[in-house]
């Protein structure tokens, strides 16, 4: 049964915020950490992503201590990684517990890339007022349509 689960694993994805209060030169040191809990347990790794200093959407409340800190930035990175499933929930209790770790997000996902670029910000309306083309009326549209299936209904 043992060989059985080591061959059954699956494709996960961890997203994490780590503070902002970490000096940079430091922060890989807090990512190895996080690496080091997915080896712990027999991870492979596929694929990550450097954390980056980033602004929140909202602020974030993690309580260091006895105090409740309030944070309005965070270094955000993620891992792709192959796992077991009887593994992941252990791996996303130990990754909580990394001081460091202000939240995070453990996901089922596909090996393959699955990014998309969010500087993919195309304006076509501003292309074709540069080309000197015009917005199609509807009345555009039905002509076109209609030259289009006389020409099937012929072929």
């Amino acid at each position: 049964m043992e060989k059985t689960a080591e061959r059954d694993v699956k494709v996960y994805e961890i997203g994490y915020l780590l503070v902002p209060t970490i000096p940079e030169e430091k922060v890989a040191g807090e990512i190895s950490a996080i690496k080091e809990v997915l080896a712990k347990h027999k991870a492979e790794l596929i694929a990550d992503e450097a954390a980056t200093l980033r602004p929140l959407s909202y602020t974030m409340i993690k309580k260091i201590g006895t105090a409740n800190k309030r944070f309005d930035s965070a270094y955000f990175g993620w891992i792709k990684f192959e796992a077991a499933p009887v593994e992941v929930r252990l791996i996303e209790k130990e990754v909580k517990e990394v001081e460091s770790v202000l939240r995070l997000l453990l996901i089922n996902t596909v090996r393959e890339h699955t990014l998309l670029s969010s500087k993919l910000d195309i304006d076509l309306s501003d292309k074709n007022m540069a080309e000197g083309k015009r917005p199609a009326s509807a009345e555009d549209l039905d002509k076109s349509i209609d030259k289009t299936v006389k020409d099937l209904a012929v072929a």
